[in-house]
């Protein structure tokens, strides 16, 4: 089957799309919730990360929805979807990284300066270590699969019917906030509307950067910085998914989280600017 570095069946007609989002939402759905079901069937009710196994597994099929549909569907490759520039870049993505984990530390100094209680260090290194594995494999996938649907899916549709840079940065910043309506994170902070906003300024962010750097390398890149550092290092009362980070929040502050992100993004698409013009 020939393969091409464009999405030319989404550019010609809607009903590879269509068929692709099918594709897609029934593996997330359907045999997600049937990973689920029958995992929750093998692993045992006293094994410490069972519910972050089953949390996640619906995502794992997301991103197998996701690969069928690029094969046989829209009859083309993940680095081509991924990428619209001629290739990836490795070396800006480590200086992306390394550029909002620093943001995320710099953020919870700010917050123990003003509150020093709120961050506790859980002093349990054996079972940080025991969950390290886990979390470094199934994390990933659970953020890659997100991005591929909620900013590469829908920027690469948006693109091809031409809606328009903000309408899509729009689009994903709404798509992301309302995957996220029914995470506990917004039954403990609702009554702080910057909980919505936070979602809702993350998803469109990560789509404007992707849209200015002709990249979606650097989302997937920074949402899996993102849940690492929350998974690993700083967890949070109200968190979706509980691990045995080294340090937990008691109460995480949605209008910092949002600051950090404005502030981010704003440094990644300076830092973008400045290094299109050099190679990796």
């Amino acid at each position: 089957m020939e393969r091409t570095s464009i999405l030319s069946p989404m550019d010609t007609n809607d009903s590879a799309f269509a068929k692709g989002i099918l594709t897609i939402l029934f593996s997330w759905i359907i045999l997600g919730a049937l990973l689920t079901r029958s995992a929750a069937a093998i692993i045992p009710r006293e094994y410490l990360y069972r519910s972050f196994i089953l949390m996640n597994l619906p995502q794992v099929a997301l991103l197998f929805g996701i690969l069928l549909t690029l094969r046989y569907i829209l009859l083309t490759d993940l680095r081509s979807f991924i990428v619209t520039a001629d290739r990836l870049r490795p070396r800006r993505s480590l200086m992306i990284a390394l550029l909002w984990v620093t943001l995320f530390a710099a953020s919870h100094l700010v917050t123990v300066i003003i509150s020093p209680n709120s961050l506790v260090y859980r002093d349990d290194l054996s079972s940080w270590l025991s969950a390290l594995p886990l979390i470094l494999l199934i994390t990933p996938v659970q953020t890659t699969a997100e991005e591929l649907l909620f900013r590469t899916y829908l920027g690469r549709w948006a693109q091809a019917r031409g809606l328009g840079r903000t309408i899509t940065i729009i689009l994903s910043g709404l798509l992301f906030l309302s995957v996220h309506l029914l995470n506990p994170e917004i039954l403990h902070y609702g009554g702080d509307p910057f909980i919505f906003i936070y979602y809702a300024v993350f998803g469109s962010c990560m789509m404007a950067l992707a849209l200015q750097a002709g990249s979606y390398e650097i989302p997937i890149v920074i949402h899996l910085v993102n849940n690492l550092y929350t998974l690993l290092l700083v967890n949070y009362e109200g968190s979706v998914l509980e691990t045995p980070s080294l340090f937990f929040e008691q109460q995480a502050s949605p209008l910092q989280s949002t600051v950090v992100v404005l502030l981010g993004t704003f440094l990644t698409l300076i830092l973008v600017r400045r290094r299109s013009g050099q190679q990796d």
